[in-house]
């Protein structure tokens, strides 16, 4: 090797070594981490909605369009500490359900998030699908998606999460709402 191109080579190998060292330690830090959380889920307040005629054909399926419906609710288990038990989440969702024979019904739901902590707060936006019946003495609602965290505050101010959620409610006579239960699973960093 030249002598000139010794101190190139040298600086080349002390280059990598130091990128070696340098990024292990900053890899393992942004190392995502599964969680799983558990809760209650209620629709609660009025909406928008309105029916429009499936096909243009008044006689079958309509098709009911909802602005605004807020679920919100409690988180009762949680594996994530920034998520403890005792957090709370709202949403506000907008839907596009089609009625179906027999009471039953289909549709998609996309609207935003913010998960409530003790250290602070997780906002972001949420998409799914949505099904069930609207029959009395068999009214529910089953709903699951994706969702993705776009912002937060405090101590989760920096964090990135997304991941799955599934909600299972039934109608309550006593509270005039649906009320259930709702799983949340994901991984953040």
């Amino acid at each position: 090797m030249s002598k000139r191109r010794w101190p190139i080579a040298l600086l080349a190998l002390v280059s990598a070594v130091a990128a070696a060292l340098i990024l292990p330690a900053s890899a393992l830090a942004a190392k995502p981490t599964s969680f799983e959380a558990s809760g209650s889920a209620a629709i609660t307040g009025p909406f928008d909605q309105w029916p429009s005629p499936a096909s243009g054909d008044p006689t079958r399926w309509r098709v009911i369009h909802a602005v605004g419906e807020p679920v919100d609710g409690a988180i009762v288990t949680s594996n994530w500490d920034a998520l403890p038990t005792g957090s709370f989440f709202t949403t506000l969702h907008d839907g596009h359900i089609v009625l179906r024979p027999e009471g039953y019904f289909d549709g998609s739901l996309h609207g935003k998030f913010t998960l409530y902590a003790a250290e602070g707060t997780l906002s972001g936006i949420m998409s799914g699908k949505v099904s069930g019946r609207a029959v009395p003495g068999d009214d529910y609602i089953a709903d699951s998606g994706t969702w993705t965290s776009t912002s937060g505050t405090g101590a989760l101010a920096k964090v990135k999460a997304g991941g799955t959620w599934n909600a299972y409610l039934v109608w309550d006579e006593g509270l005039g709402t649906y009320v259930g239960t709702i799983t949340i699973g994901g991984i953040y960093r």
